[in-house]
């Protein structure tokens, strides 16, 4: 027996449960693959190489992670705002996303002694994935 005032419920289209299901998969794959298991530990190894103890190459990964979770702190109330102002959430998705690509696409180019382009690109990437999964509602307000 159904409520005469209970709301329908609409189902999405398969489409578009896909879509956002391959999104999902996607910013697991980069958070284990890249900030957790094998970027960390080739920009301590390789990229900065500090052996035999890698302080120097922890404390800047650490830097870069969190500078870019600073920046995510600043500008997700502002891009919120915009985004409810000018209902611009799509065009907001479709930017975060493109950067994240492009940012961790161009961490394959960066060889040993490459420290300061290797923090630029992880910041930029790792800033927008978060971005990207507040804008998803993944990350709490």
């Amino acid at each position: 027996m159904t409520d005469s005032m209970s709301p329908q419920r609409v189902l999405a289209p398969k489409r578009e449960i896909f879509g956002w299901a391959m999104f999902d998969f996607a910013n697991q794959a980069y958070t284990l693959l890249i900030i957790t298991v094998i970027y960390g530990d080739l920009f301590t190894r390789v990229i900065v190489g500090d052996a035999p103890d890698y302080r120097l190459g922890n404390l800047l990964w650490s830097v870069a992670l969190a500078i870019s979770y600073l920046m995510v702190v600043i500008a997700n109330p502002l891009c919120g705002a915009i985004m409810d102002y000018s209902r611009s959430r799509k065009r907001f998705l479709f930017a975060s996303y493109l950067l994240t690509v492009s940012a961790t696409a161009l961490l394959y180019f960066v060889e040993p002694g490459w420290v300061w382009p290797a923090m630029l690109l992880i910041i930029v990437s790792n800033f927008a994935l978060c971005h990207w999964r507040r804008l998803c509602g993944q990350l709490p307000a």
